[in-house]
C-alpha cells in the first residue's frame, strides 16, 4: 500500500516544511524514491550543530557503523563504540551501570558514543536524548538513571 500519491506528496511537503527542510517530490510514484533523501548531508548537519537534538540512527544491521566512519561522519579518535549482546553478563545491572558511567565520561569529554545492541540502555538515556538538561553554573547537566 503506497497511499494516494497526491496526498502523500502533500503530507511529505508539509512535514519537510515544518522541520525546516526542502522537499523535492519524486519523479516516480514509487515510495522507494524517498531513498534519494540526502541522508549523509543531514547527518553531517546534525552532528555539526551544537544545538541540534542528539542523533539516534536505527538500522537493521552493522553496515551503518562502518559507513559512518568511511564517510568521515565520525572520527575514530573522538568516538567510543559500545557493543552489547544477549549474553547474561552484558545484561547484568553491573554491566549496565559501567556502560552508563562510560557514557557520562564521554559526554563530559565531548566524545561521540555509538551504541550497538544496547537496547537495555535506552531507557536510562531518555532524559539526555530528549534534552531535558538543567543549567547550572553555565554547564548543562542531565539525569542518567
Amino acid at each position: 500500500y503506497g497511499g494516494h500519491p497526491v496526498e502523500l506528496s502533500f503530507i511529505l511537503k508539509e512535514f519537510f516544511s515544518l522541520v525546516g527542510m526542502s522537499y523535492t517530490p519524486a519523479t516516480s510514484k514509487s515510495a522507494s524514491n524517498l531513498l534519494s533523501f540526502p541522508v549523509i548531508r543531514n547527518i553531517k548537519s546534525n552532528l555539526s550543530d551544537r544545538h541540534a537534538r542528539h542523533l539516534m540512527l536505527l538500522t537493521r544491521n552493522n553496515a551503518a557503523l562502518q559507513l559512518l566512519f568511511n564517510y568521515e561522519l565520525l572520527s575514530h579518535q573522538k568516538t567510543v563504540v559500545l557493543f552489547g549482546s544477549d549474553f547474561s553478563a552484558d545484561q547484568s545491572d553491573l554491566h549496565i551501570c559501567l556502560n552508563l558511567q562510560q557514557i557520562k565520561t564521554c559526554m563530559a569529554d565531548g566524545r561521540t558514543v555509538v551504541l550497538v545492541y544496547q537496547e537495555n540502555l535506552y531507557e536510562s538515556l531518555y532524559d539526555m536524548l530528549n534534552q531535558h538538561y538543567t543549567l547550572y553554573g553555565g554547564q548543562r547537566f542531565v539525569r542518567l538513571a
